[in-house]
């Protein structure tokens, strides 16, 4: 598997910077959203056309690059979106750029101030993994918000924290494409392959680029450096730093990773006109995987163990009916005692009596300190109540069953979720059986209620449930008396379609 170039590979991200200041630098801002709690949108308008910015710090898959993909708003925007919009929405994008030979790309958008002063504004995009974050700084660096704020009691590499001046990482490595990176690489000894320096010395290259980089510089990695190959190194290094416009700008995916120019020996490589179009092939459908399973992790969790609890219930009151089984037992014990009440004598604590039911001679403990009648009373009283046992088990049991069944069917509706659907209803179904507690509910939900599907089928509209809820308000309230109800076989989840004429 190849590494991913969006989160390590400097080249990638040099390119990418510069592809996306070509395409957007000196655009009016039109838009800003934010769609998820760690992905912010902006939709630009430069050179006759208008174009969405995708700005992501999710720890799965943080990105940034232009996309198609559309994705539904939240009824009230949250207040990092608020922010851009109260200080950048009426303003222009000056530059992209690289941060400091590192994983940081920086957005400069022109402003108004409310006297019509021009100032510059700043988005710090973090591509780091787990630590990926989108920052907005004022002019002078000044925090002002941010998607995921941190401290220095923290792992984050940096404080991020409203306020306070946003502090470029310190780098344990120089960047390939450093000021300082021809001298480091003139100065390199013959201790170590020449590739084996690079690696060592520098921060930035995957196995990748650093292949690509011997290769576009005819050398060979894996010989000690010498003058003609640092020569013909430091010009790949040249041509790969401005590889935007280049004969080595070749976007492709390959391996579902996004390269600059496909890896040595790739297959299966799939060409694209722009990095960000690659990105968004290569992401676009991943990142909609990731949200809706982050939206869904808990409730399917909640589900799962109610699932569980209620086999677990069900498997036990099964061992208990099984039990209850000897009910038929104790009430002959009770009745053959009474018919052979005459053949027992005080202190006896045992009954040997002919079963008239089967023929065969049953045994049958008594108490000694009681008569005949009260130890055939303790027999039937036991049979009363086995079987008032299994009676109660047999019902619990079955609506157990139709529980199970119900649950599943929730689960089967999580599995099925798409990003544009909302979770209220099955919230409320997981509230109502028990499997959550409301106030585990966060009152802050933004998922947009969305109306049942709807198809058109030859002339017929077909209408199917996102949920159960849906699925009931379709069976009892939409349709009517002439309209189709079906339901899928064998599937857990009771999903109604109910077909009218169209």
């Amino acid at each position: 598997m190849y590494n991913k170039p969006m989160a390590n590979d400097l080249f990638t991200l040099k390119t990418l910077s510069d592809e996306l200041c070509d395409a957007l630098a000196g655009g009016k801002v039109e838009k800003i959203q934010q769609p998820d709690g760690d992905e912010v949108r902006i939709t630009i308008r430069n050179k006759g056309k208008s174009q969405t910015l995708v700005l992501s710090c999710n720890p799965a898959l943080p990105r940034a690059h232009i996309t198609a993909e559309k994705k539904p708003n939240p009824y009230t925007a949250l207040p990092l979106c608020m922010l851009l919009r109260k200080h950048i929405a009426v303003g222009a994008l000056e530059s992209v750029d690289i941060v400091n030979n590192d994983r940081v790309l920086r957005f400069t958008f022109l402003t108004k101030s409310d006297l019509k002063d021009i100032s510059r504004k700043y988005i710090f995009v973090e591509l780091m993994g787990r630590y990926s974050n989108i920052i907005f700084c004022d002019e002078d660096f000044t925090i002002i918000d941010a998607v995921k704020k941190t401290s220095l009691d923290t792992a984050s590499p940096h404080p991020i924290l409203r306020g306070i001046k946003y502090e470029f990482l310190k780098l344990d490595k120089t960047g390939i494409f450093s000021p300082k990176a021809a001298e480091i690489i003139k100065n390199a000894g013959s201790d170590l392959s020449f590739s084996e320096y690079i690696s060592s010395s520098f921060s930035g290259f995957s196995k990748q680029t650093l292949s690509l980089m011997f290769l576009l510089a005819n050398a060979d990695g894996a010989l000690p450096p010498e003058k003609e190959s640092i020569d013909k190194v430091l010009t790949a290094i040249e041509k790969m730093k401005n590889a935007y416009k280049s004969d080595i700008y070749k976007p492709c995916v390959v391996g579902g990773e996004v390269f600059v120019y496909p890896p040595k020996n790739a297959e299966n490589i799939i060409y694209f006109d722009t990095l960000s179009k690659a990105f968004d092939y290569a992401y676009g459908k991943r990142d909609l995987s990731i949200r809706v399973d982050s939206k869904t992790k808990e409730l399917k969790k909640a589900a799962k163990r109610m699932e569980e609890r209620i086999l677990r219930y069900t498997r036990l009151n099964e061992e208990k009916i099984k039990e209850c089984e000897e009910m038929d037992k104790m009430r002959l014990f009770g009745d053959l005692i009474l018919s052979n009440c005459y053949r027992i004598k005080k202190g006896d604590t045992l009954l040997k009596a002919l079963d008239y039911e089967s023929g065969e001679e049953v045994e049958i403990p008594l108490d000694e300190a009681k008569t005949p009648a009260q130890n055939s009373e303790v027999y039937y009283s036991k049979y009363q109540k086995l079987k008032r046992t299994k009676e109660f088990l047999v019902k619990k049991t079955e609506d157990d069953y139709l529980l199970l069944n119900y649950v599943r069917s929730i689960i089967s509706s999580l599995n099925a979720l798409k990003i544009d659907d909302g979770i209220e209803d099955i919230e409320r179904e997981l509230i109502k059986i028990g499997a959550i507690h409301p106030k585990n509910i966060k009152n802050k939900r933004m998922d947009k209620p969305q109306p049942p599907r709807q198809y058109l089928i030859e002339g017929f509209k077909v209408l199917k449930g996102r949920n159960n809820i849906q699925n009931d308000e379709i069976t009892f309230k939409t349709a009517s008396a002439g309209d189709l109800w079906l339901h899928v076989k064998n599937a857990p989840s009771s999903h109604v379609i109910i077909l009218t004429e169209g």
